[in-house]
Order: C-alpha cells, then sequence, then structure tokens
C-alpha cells in the first residue's frame, strides 16, 4: 500500500461531509498520484496545487480504484468533474486551465 505518512494532510468539505485529503504540490507526488493505491479510507483523497493555472491531462492507467476528478480554477471554483474507472484508457483533461485538483474515492 502506498505510504501517505510523510504527505501534508488537509481536510476539506466536499458535498457537505468532510474529507482528508493528502497534499501532491511538488513534482514528485503529482507525478505519483494515487497510481498503485489499492484502497483509500472513508472520506479520503489527494489534492494536487499548482504554483500557477496549468492545463495538463491526468491518466488512470495505473490507477487501481475508481475515482472522482474534480478540476479546480485558482478562484476556487469547479471548472469540470469526472467520474473515472480503475486503470481507465485514455487522458482526462478539462476544457480549461486549473490550479488545483482533487481527487477521491
Amino acid at each position: 500500500m502506498h505510504d501517505f505518512s510523510k504527505y501534508k494532510k488537509i481536510r476539506i468539505p466536499i458535498n457537505n461531509q468532510i474529507h482528508t485529503l493528502n497534499v501532491a504540490n511538488d513534482q514528485k507526488t503529482r507525478q505519483e498520484g494515487l497510481s498503485n493505491v489499492d484502497h483509500l479510507g472513508f472520506r479520503e483523497g489527494m489534492i494536487f496545487i499548482y504554483d500557477n493555472p496549468v492545463h495538463y491531462s491526468f491518466t488512470m492507467e495505473a490507477t487501481k480504484i475508481p475515482l472522482q476528478i474534480i478540476f479546480i480554477s485558482e478562484n476556487f471554483e469547479v471548472i469540470q468533474q469526472f467520474s473515472c474507472k480503475e486503470k481507465q484508457k485514455g487522458e482526462i483533461t478539462p476544457w480549461e486551465p486549473y490550479k488545483y485538483v482533487i481527487e477521491v474515492a
């Protein structure tokens, strides 16, 4: 299982329920993401934080669990949300740049 013990954690409300998110805020943690994670705890996930808005694609090919991926603007507005299957092929790309991405099961 993935070791999140060295990740900073934040707690935020999603759909009126508090979630604990592991913070991926550097190239290494963002690139690894939730790849090869077998299980997420109840109301747990990851938030990807970028210094400036970006327009990268995400992939699920090495992800073993289904996820909701929520792309958020620098003004904290939801840009687009995707329901993804485990090991889903293809790229996930929102229609405009984002500064934050949240992944939850």
